[in-house]
């Protein structure tokens, strides 16, 4: 299942793969589903700026 799956309103099939997310910083997303785990992944070290920037995007999401 890729993104496109997801977008399109796809969920994964199983239960315990429902309750996280994993995204990474060097690709766009439109939405996150609420009330789940959220893993971020940068493909670079992280500097304080990225991060907040990271978090605060992750805000505004939940």
């Amino acid at each position: 299942m890729g993104a496109e799956s997801y977008r399109a309103g796809s969920d994964f099939r199983v239960g315990a793969c429902r309750t996280s997310v994993g995204i990474s910083t060097d690709e766009p997303l439109r939405e996150i589903p609420r009330g789940r785990r959220i893993y971020i992944f940068h493909p670079r070290s992280w500097t304080t700026n990225e991060l907040r920037a990271a978090l605060q995007e992750v805000k505004r999401w939940q």
